[in-house]
């Protein structure tokens, strides 16, 4: 009934055609990966790609103008056609690659049910608290290039993988309610004392654990949830209505990407900049809209470098790919010639946006638009089947953490080792780093403590 609805509202759309795509692409995302008694941790993983491809359809839809028109480049519909065509491609790739591990996915769902009840929401809550402790002291005591920072960078899945386990756990049990509403109200507040917004994550955590005891989406499960997603609707306005002025207040007006003033002062101003966003003009709010559209959907410079490439610039053959995967994988005392990366600079070589002097933006082409970049319309789709491949050999790798770990913090150590690899905005040398490193160090480094969190978590069955 829900995608009926959907497909009823795109034929009444400014863009019938590519909002009933838009639909299709989501059913069939959900037909594909809501596996039951698990929680869908491939159908989240698999959506933030959906939104940055397709969001701009909403766009569009909002301001009743026609997709090719949304972008000064003018070619809107071409590059949505071809950016969905990809997330088509990757998805295909992780069904396909996934198709010989469907026996031991099956066991490992099967085995979820059954070993929750000897975990211990308590020593899990202790594992969180110290490794959050853990953290800012690292942070106030090393700087950004130390090697042992980025390691504790990492270290922080660790954290988010406990966290999903005991939201599964309260989604399987019912138990305690009110200490993991009361842990997730602490983590939101504790969240905004970041310059990058952390609260999508301990949100993002939250639902995906209720997810795990959901088999079918029925009348029951859309009145509790929608509750849910009215409210992060809610901070998503506020977010973005206030994120200019309230990092400026965090990095005391010196415009770096650091927290300069006290907790307490920045939760104060966060309240005071809330305050006055819902009391904000039409206009403003107008505003705000736009910028989240722009926000979540991503084929702004996509559709730059669709204008220009092949007709301005040539296809790159590969050699784009190259160079993303010899920066992303060797370190930089094997190669103290590579330079530094600079995503503004590769956005102006290939669209006609210009940014001057402004080292604090953060834009991307995204590598969904790289291997566009490298291969064309089609050869982008080869490039990104083989994308989602690489995805179905990160599941199978993580499943081979059992049986020394606990099943449900298998499935959360999942979650944290496709995060980075489900997205399409961010450069492919991002990406490509972070699904080396942080695989590298989530099932090998890490695992010894994977284990040893495993039977301190779960006291009965040790």
């Amino acid at each position: 009934m829900v995608f009926l609805l959907g497909y009823i509202f795109a034929g009444l759309s400014a863009n019938p055609l590519e909002t009933a795509w838009m639909v299709f692409t989501l059913q069939l995302t959900l037909r594909f990966f809501w596996w039951q008694n698990i929680s869908p941790i491939l159908v989240v993983v698999l959506l933030f790609p959906w939104l940055e491809v397709h969001f701009n359809v909403l766009e569009a839809n909002y301001f009743h103008v026609d997709l090719k028109d949304l972008f000064p480049s003018k070619t809107g519909a071409t590059t949505y056609w071809i950016a969905s065509g990809g997330y088509l491609a990757v998805l295909v790739g992780l069904r396909m690659g996934l198709r010989k591990s469907f026996p031991a996915l099956a066991e490992a769902m099967n085995s979820v049910n059954s070993s929750l009840e000897n975990l211990s929401q308590h020593r899990i809550l202790i594992l969180i608290a110290g490794l959050h402790l853990l953290e800012s002291v690292v942070a106030s005591s090393l700087g950004w290039a130390s090697v042992f920072r980025q390691l504790v960078t990492y270290m922080s899945g660790i954290r988010i993988a406990l966290m999903l386990t005991l939201f599964i756990h309260y989604a399987y049990t019912k138990k305690q309610g009110w200490l993991i509403w009361s842990f997730l109200l602490i983590e939101l507040i504790l969240s905004f004392y970041s310059y990058f917004g952390s609260w999508k994550m301990p949100v993002v955590l939250f639902v995906l654990g209720l997810g795990a005891a959901i088999e079918r989406i029925r009348t029951k499960e859309i009145v509790v949830f929608t509750p849910i997603i009215l409210g992060v609707f809610a901070l998503t306005f506020v977010w973005q209505s206030v994120k200019m002025d309230y990092r400026m207040l965090l990095s005391n007006e010196q415009r770096s990407q650091s927290v300069q003033i006290s907790r307490e002062e920045a939760l104060t101003s966060f309240l005071e900049l809330s305050q006055e966003a819902f009391q904000a003009t039409e206009q403003e709010r107008q505003t705000v809209v736009s910028s989240t559209f722009r926000r979540i959907g991503y084929l702004e410079y996509y559709a730059g470098a669709v204008k220009n490439v092949p007709q301005q610039v040539d296809h790159t053959n590969g050699s784009l790919l190259i160079d993303n995967l010899t920066f992303a994988l060797i370190p930089r005392f094997l190669n103290p010639n590579k330079g530094v990366k600079n995503d503004l600079a590769k956005v102006e070589a290939f669209t006609d946006y210009r940014f001057g002097e402004n080292p604090y933006a953060s834009f991307s082409l995204g590598h969904y638009c790289e291997a566009y970049i490298d291969w064309g319309p089609l050869g982008s789709m080869l490039h990104l089947f083989v994308f989602g491949l690489l995805g179905a050999v990160l599941v199978g790798l993580t499943m081979n953490l059992r049986p020394e770990v606990h099943p449900v913090l298998v499935w959360s150590i999942l979650f944290v080792v496709m995060t980075p690899w489900g997205t399409m905005q961010q450069d492919a040398i991002t990406v490509f780093g972070k699904v080396f490193w942080n695989t590298l160090c989530q099932l090998i480094l890490f695992k010894p403590i994977y284990t040893w969190i495993s039977r301190f978590i779960s006291p009965s069955e040790s």
